[in-house]
């Protein structure tokens, strides 16, 4: 049998939650969905499927921007901003 390595990828929880959500759905587990991807990759030598930029609103920021700006602005509007000094270049 040939030698097998190990390949450590870093998710967030959340994202590693949805994945063995999403891959157990289809009777996979998360480490066979990266191996299949890996091979399909080298198979076609490319990506396996287009890779589609995120969507942006009106203002250029995606979803992940959006959500994370929101969670900012209450933040700050809550009171546990900090006042900083601008400095000019």
């Amino acid at each position: 049998m040939s030698k097998s390595e190990v390949l450590q990828v870093r998710l967030t929880p959340e994202l590693r939650k949805e994945a063995d959500e999403l891959f157990s759905s289809m009777g996979l587990e998360t480490r066979e969905a990266v191996r299949l991807f890996i091979v399909q990759t080298i198979a076609h030598g490319a990506l396996p499927f287009a890779v589609i930029p995120p969507k942006k609103d009106a203002n250029g920021f995606t979803a992940a921007q959006r959500k994370r700006l929101d969670q900012s602005i209450a933040e700050l509007e809550a009171g546990h901003g900090q006042e900083r000094e601008l400095i000019e270049a």
